[in-house]
């Protein structure tokens, strides 16, 4: 602990000479792709539990005010880009959840599962969990979990076929020419404009901000089981596992046992205002990390960057739902797709690269997509337990 209050004090000294226009952009950068897609899948979620705009604007200033709260602590004491945010598919899960059980018990479940996460950091187990569950498992269950969001991209582009081109071609364009610039807002910028080409949009938007809510758990033991333990799965295999990997990668030591106590804290705090988890954003944590944002010792000032417009979007979150609310559905569900499609890739690509656990892997994959529900338990409890015990079945 004294080493990291050393850093903190260090990086606070050195914090206006080591930020950079080059840091500087990676964090712009990594708020625009966390604050223009993932909120829909957020809206997406709260509309299948249907659950009121209370609940929804509280649930997405939770996840972004203490995500942001999450990469600044870790950025300035540790002196490295770790950018934290919340699960997307965490979030797919628990909107699937949310069709069986109330907005309370999935409180309680959300709650426990910050708690396990508290446990598992405190007490240094976290890489012995991961090697229990392979990573090809857990990014089968991923893909199957989430291959609805880009089929639906599909099918929407066919109901609404002007604005699914428009929107589809303005992607490519944006991945193809503009390197630096996410191709989702290229997405988001050329859709919008289809829309307002067309005149049949409503400006009617309230500008009022809400804030935030405090909401009373209930703790069901079955909930527990469906819910809470599917969902630290998919926060250590997926976003941790992914910013801990990049940032390795790039030649840094992330604290691994930190980062899952701080996400566990921080999960268990934001439950109560709506949260279903707050850690370590993979693809954000990516994007600041990369070599081309300069000295990789002044990279952290780019989850610095980030994490403060993640507190911002979290307090005015509520005029951006209210004016995504006003947008056509289909508009909606091409922009939540999109967004999914890197994240489909890698699951994809780290489910089957591998000779081993491939046949686990695509059960997994199939489990998720069914949709099955056995004894009130949902389709991706049963994937991680389907993949784990054909895995080693076959790979024993």
């Amino acid at each position: 602990m004294a080493l990291e209050r050393e850093n903190l004090r260090k990086s606070l000294r050195q914090l206006p000479t080591s930020i950079t226009f080059k840091t500087t952009t990676a964090g712009i950068v990594a708020a625009l792709f966390s604050c223009t897609g993932p909120p829909l899948i957020i809206m997406n979620s709260a509309a299948a539990g249907n659950l009121s705009t209370k609940e929804l604007t509280s649930w997405i200033f939770a996840v972004y005010f203490f995500g942001g709260v999450l990469s600044l602590i870790l950025s300035l004491a540790y002196r490295q880009p770790l950018v934290g945010a919340f699960s997307i598919p965490g979030t797919v899960f628990v909107g699937i959840s949310l069709t069986q059980i109330t907005f309370s018990q999935a409180l309680g479940a959300y709650i426990v599962s910050g708690l396990i996460l508290l446990a598992l950091g405190f007490s240094g187990v976290m890489e012995k969990t991961m090697r229990f569950l392979p990573q090809p498992i857990v990014m089968g269950t991923i893909a199957g979990t989430l291959i609805h969001f880009g089929t639906g991209v599909i099918t929407s582009a066919y109901s609404a076929p002007v604005l699914g081109i428009g929107t589809l071609l303005s992607y490519f364009f944006t991945q193809r020419f503009l390197k630096r610039v996410p191709p989702i807002l290229g997405a988001l910028v050329g859709g919008l404009a289809v829309i307002l080409l067309k005149g049949n949009y409503n400006f009617e938007i309230d500008l009022r901000i809400m804030g935030p809510s405090i909401f009373y758990p209930e703790f069901v033991p079955k909930t527990v089981l469906s819910v809470s333990l599917p969902l630290v799965v998919l926060v250590l295999g997926s976003e941790n596992a992914q910013a801990i990997g990049v940032s390795k990668a790039q030649g840094y030591n992330p604290p691994v046992n930190m980062i899952t106590v701080l996400s566990g804290l921080a999960s268990t705090i934001g439950a109560f205002f709506g949260a279903h988890s707050v850690n370590m954003a993979g693809v954000s944590t990516a994007i600041c990390a990369a070599p081309e944002n300069g000295d990789r010792e002044r990279r952290y000032t780019g989850s610095i960057i980030a994490g403060l417009f993640f507190i911002l979007f979290g307090v005015f979150n509520s005029i951006a739902v209210s004016f995504i609310k006003v947008l056509p559905a289909e508009f909606i569900n091409i922009i939540a797709g999109l967004s999914m499609i890197g994240v489909l890739i890698g699951a994809f690509e780290l489910s089957f690269s591998s000779k081993r656990f491939r046949t686990g892997a695509i059960f997994s994959l199939l489990i998720a997509m069914s949709g099955i529900n056995i004894f009130y338990v949902s389709a991706p409890f049963w994937s991680l337990v389907g993949g784990v015990l054909v895995s080693y079945i076959t790979d024993l």
